[in-house]
């Protein structure tokens, strides 16, 4: 693995509309930023409208360091969600329909990007249209076979299906669920409740290496075919947990692309997810002892180079 792998967030670019004011957002698009300051060579593939809004997008994420791969869907307006936190810094959404990233299109460009992933971040959000679900699925196809896919559940309204999440599975490497997503992803496909007989059924019905079940404030809990990994998480202080969880696969990704144990992923991509939720926006500047700790535990998993 070279020393800036390429980590590609597929799927919705949009403005967060929050209490406290409007930031650039989407899932994938926090993964790239996150991910970016961890050393990858990161990328965004959505669509915006032709609109200001989506010129200040480019412009906002750009200036963050992001390659941007993303094209305009000139009849549909950029992207937008409505944010409010309860006392606990907790989020609910409310996410505007037929928006740019419901028609990304697949373009030549990114099918050269696709042949260059070493990781696709990708989730069901931007799948909730046809036009941009398929666009997701034929980027997916075109990754080689050792680009690590990471597919965040991450279930918004009613945005998902139990066909949007079965097709997805078959393309994925990494599967990340929260407590609440995991009851709902085991209802449908008729699978355990409990965290690690769950994640061992998925693991061996849709061939899978490795299961994320995150907990929020209580860690997290990773699952390979042979290994366990359980971390209570870091006590904190929370003020807004809108993109943690971005940020912990932004930083999970990124370990398991260097080599890292999951043990060891566990606790950085924790600590992370962790300072996240101390700060006001999903992609906060990272701290230099934490992007000092992770350079070390890379050069620890890779002495040769």
């Amino acid at each position: 693995m070279n020393s800036a792998p390429v980590i590609v967030g597929l799927g919705e670019l949009l403005w967060d509309n929050l209490p406290y004011g409007k930031r650039w957002g989407g899932a994938p698009a926090n993964v790239a930023c996150h991910a970016s300051q961890l050393g990858a060579d990161a990328y965004i593939v959505s669509a915006i409208g032709n609109d200001i809004e989506g010129e200040n997008l480019l412009k906002a994420v750009s200036e963050r360091g992001i390659n941007t791969c993303v094209s305009t869907a000139a009849s549909h307006p950029t992207g937008s969600v409505d944010i409010s936190l309860d006392s606990n810094g907790t989020p609910s959404y409310e996410i505007v329909t037929d928006r740019a990233w419901d028609h990304i299109p697949f373009t030549k460009r990114m099918e050269t990007l696709a042949a260059k992933a070493d990781a696709v971040a990708f989730g069901t959000l931007a799948q909730r249209s046809v036009h941009s679900r398929e666009t997701i699925h034929r980027f997916l196809e075109n990754t080689r076979l050792d680009c690590l896919k990471v597919f965040d559940v991450n279930l918004r309204e009613t945005f998902f299906s139990q066909d949007i999440i079965a097709s997805s599975l078959q393309f994925t490497d990494v599967l990340k669920v929260s407590e609440e997503e995991l009851l709902t992803v085991a209802e449908m496909f008729e699978l355990p409740r409990e965290p690690v007989p769950f994640a061992r059924a998925v693991i061996e019905r849709f061939i899978i290496g490795t299961v994320v079940l995150t907990r929020g404030s209580r860690g997290c809990m990773i699952v390979t075919a042979t290994d366990t990994a359980d971390f209570a998480g870091v006590e904190t202080a929370v003020v807004d947990s809108v993109g943690a969880g971005d940020a912990f696969m932004a930083a999970m990704t990124r370990c398991l692309l260097g080599g890292i144990d999951i043990h060891q992923a566990n606790i950085l991509s924790c600590r992370i997810a962790s300072m996240t939720c101390t700060h006001f926006g999903a992609t906060p500047s990272l701290p230099e002892d934490i992007i000092e700790d992770f350079k070390q535990a890379l050069v620890a998993a890779n002495p040769e180079h």
